[in-house]
Formats: C-alpha cells, sequence, structure tokens
C-alpha cells in the first residue's frame, strides 16, 4: 500500500486489521495514521486494499523518522471499532502517548483519548477476557516492564496492572497466544544480557509467572510463542553464531538449539526482523521474516524429550 501525496516516499511501518470489519489502518514513518478499506468481491473474497480514506497526522510527530510506528484495532464494549498507535517520537522528545481513536468512521477519526505512560513503543496488543478488552504494552516510566490497561470503554482507559521485575524491567519485545505473554526484557541496571519470561494473564489483576530465565545475549531481539513453547531469535551480518533457542513450558531445562543457514553463507539475507511461531499437530512451525528472505522451520515436538 503506497501513502500517496505529499508523503508518497515514506515508510510504511505497520497494518493493522480486525476479523470482523472491512477497515484498515497504516502506520507510515514521517507522517502517521492512514485509513483503508478491504475489498472484497462477489464471494466474499479480499482481493486488495482501497486507496486511502483518510490520513490523519498527531499533533505530536515532528521532525524526519518519527511517526506512527506501531497500531492495532479493536473492538470495545459499545461495538465499535477502535484504533490505538504508538510514536516513535514527538516535540516533547520520547515522553508521548499512544493515542485511542474511534475508527467506525475511517473517513474521519476522532482521537478518544491517550495512554500515559506508554510511549515510543513498537508492539501494541490486545486481550479479549470475558467482558472486557486489554491493552498490553511496555510502560516508559518507572517501573517500566509490561503495562495492561482495560480499554473496553476507550474514553475511559484504565491501567489495572505492570508486570515488572528485576530481571525484567526493560521490555525489548513481548508476544501475546490467548492468555499468554512471552517477554525478552533487560535486566535493570543491566544492558548487556536478556531475560526471557512467559506469563498467564488471564486474570489481568493477578498475572503469574509461568517461566523466567536470564543471563542471555543481548543480541535476541525477537520472541514468539505458541501454548507451551517460545521461541527466542535474533540475527544480523555478524551474528551468525547466535542460536535459535526453543522452550517446551512443561519442561523448561531442556531446550532445543538450532541454526538457520543462509543462501550461500550471506547472513545479510539472514538479518532478522520479525518471527512466528505456530503449532500443527506434533510440530511446532516456526516462520522467520529476514532483511532479504522469509523462512520456516518445522521443529518436532519430539526433540524435547
Amino acid at each position: 500500500m503506497i501513502e500517496g501525496p505529499p508523503d508518497d516516499d515514506t515508510e510504511q511501518w505497520d497494518i493493522a486489521l480486525y476479523p470482523d470489519t472491512t477497515v484498515g489502518l497504516s502506520m507510515f514513518m514521517n507522517f502517521g495514521w492512514v485509513t483503508f478499506q478491504v475489498l472484497i468481491d462477489k464471494n466474499g473474497n479480499p482481493y486488495g486494499f482501497s486507496q486511502p480514506m483518510q490520513r490523519y497526522r498527531s499533533k505530536i510527530i515532528i521532525g524526519s523518522n518519527i511517526g506512527a510506528k506501531n497500531a492495532v484495532l479493536f473492538r470495545a464494549n459499545n461495538g465499535k471499532i477502535y484504533g490505538a498507535a504508538a510514536y516513535l517520537g514527538g516535540e516533547k522528545g520520547s515522553n508521548t502517548e499512544i493515542e485511542i481513536a474511534d475508527m467506525s468512521d475511517p473517513t474521519n477519526i476522532k482521537v478518544v483519548s491517550t495512554l500515559p505512560g506508554t510511549s515510543p513503543i513498537p508492539i501494541i496488543r490486545t486481550i479479549y477476557l470475558s467482558n472486557s478488552v486489554y491493552l498490553v504494552t511496555a510502560g516508559t516510566v518507572p517501573p517500566y516492564g509490561l503495562v495492561i490497561f482495560d480499554v473496553s470503554n476507550p474514553f475511559q482507559p484504565v491501567e489495572v496492572n505492570r508486570i515488572s521485575t528485576d530481571d525484567m524491567y526493560g521490555i525489548t519485545d513481548f508476544e501475546v497466544w490467548n492468555n499468554r505473554v512471552y517477554c525478552l526484557g533487560r535486566p535493570k541496571n543491566a544492558s548487556t544480557i536478556i531475560s526471557v519470561g512467559a506469563f498467564d494473564i488471564e486474570s489481568p489483576s493477578n498475572v503469574k509467572k509461568v517461566f523466567s530465565t536470564g543471563g542471555l545475549d543481548w543480541r535476541y531481539m525477537n520472541i514468539s510463542g505458541f501454548g507451551d513453547y517460545l521461541v527466542i531469535s535474533g540475527s544480523s551480518a555478524t551474528s551468525n553464531d547466535l542460536p535459535i533457542i526453543v522452550y517446551d513450558l512443561k519442561q523448561v531445562n531442556r531446550p532445543v538449539n538450532f541454526t538457520i543457514e543462509p543462501p550461500n553463507g550471506d547472513w545479510l539475507y539472514e538479518s532478522e526482523m520479525d518471527t512466528l511461531l505456530f503449532e500443527k499437530g506434533s510440530s511446532l512451525i516456526f516462520y522467520r521474516a529476514a532483511y532479504k528472505r522469509m523462512s520456516y522451520t518445522v521443529i518436532t515436538k519430539g526433540c524435547f524429550k
């Protein structure tokens, strides 16, 4: 998708969709929110995107290399679709906040609230529990950690919990699967090691730690998880010796390590951008989006025995 003039040279940073609606939201460097429509054919199958319907530049965005970095769409208790966006910077430097906007009319989005102490953060996720909608992100003010907001009423979001421990003080990456959160984070007063953990948030006000371990190489930058399994990884043109680590949370003392060799040994191709983990029968499927290619690796569950 192209943002279009006057910023058609800007870089798209994220795209957000929601299953029960054709409304879409894109995030662009140096600009901000761009709404669009998912095009549906006569058989009900999506086949493309419309031209931009509205461009919204938040008042907190200025300068270059800053803009709306990450976004998510969710349906609130009033039945309307809302978007939430995190920014990379603004007039107050790094002291900006996630904005929540009414997306029910994609040609006229309206900001209804902000989440204090939450941005600039590259990740936002939502969780639906009982009759409530929760937004999970990372805090940027002490005590940092993961922050959980109840956004069932987007006009009055409420912080319900903050997962912050000495070994998981500064969150570098996290992923959500059902009622579980998988985290990578830097310990307090440490910059050269990484910790990994998993938390059950079935009760957001009473989060329970499932697993944690620390002392890992600081170059691990991505985490993905599915059920009782999580994977940490990271690669760049200079980190070909960094193995991927897979944990079975039922037997955490026996992680599995492996490496992915790029074509012709060119590690530039394998510079990792993002990952995803799925479960399929007796196997796990690990997807890696790298700088110049995408790959998947099949991991049999029997390798943990």
